[in-house]
């Protein structure tokens, strides 16, 4: 099964957070619930920042390290038009031009600045590389 992890800013504070979204009705908050060691960890976080990560979804290479040093290949696509808390990225294509993931009708799409879009739906890519997040 290909469950998705969904990143986001927290709240009041520049880091991202990264597990399983969650919106609470009663409270009328966004949640990322992460594992801890006594159960799960509740954060805040700013929905216009939102993005997703499907499993097959995995760049080339990556400026990113996950924490035991490793590059972290996942590519996070934005869920809002704007792209904000989505990947920049490089293709090999259009190296020159920066770039954002965002994701729309089960695709990803590598949008540049200059509006050239690349619609990959077949997951793996190989010809892209994570440089940051667009803020």
């Amino acid at each position: 099964m290909k469950i998705p992890i969904y990143r986001a800013k927290k709240i009041n504070n520049d880091e991202y957070v990264i597990g399983f979204y969650t919106y609470d009705e009663v409270h009328k908050r966004h949640l990322i619930l992460t594992n801890r060691m006594h159960g799960l960890s509740e954060t805040r976080v700013d929905s216009s920042t939102l993005s997703i990560h499907l499993p097959d979804m995995l760049a080339g290479s990556s400026n990113r390290l996950l924490p035991n040093g490793e590059k972290d290949l996942r590519i996070f696509a934005s869920l809002n038009e704007n792209g904000k808390g989505g990947d920049e990225v490089a293709t090999k294509d259009y190296s020159s031009i920066k770039s954002v993931v965002v994701y729309d009708e089960g695709c990803f799409n590598v949008i540049g600045i200059t509006r050239v879009s690349v619609r990959v739906c077949s997951y793996g890519e190989q010809r892209i590389k994570i440089t940051g997040i667009k803020q």
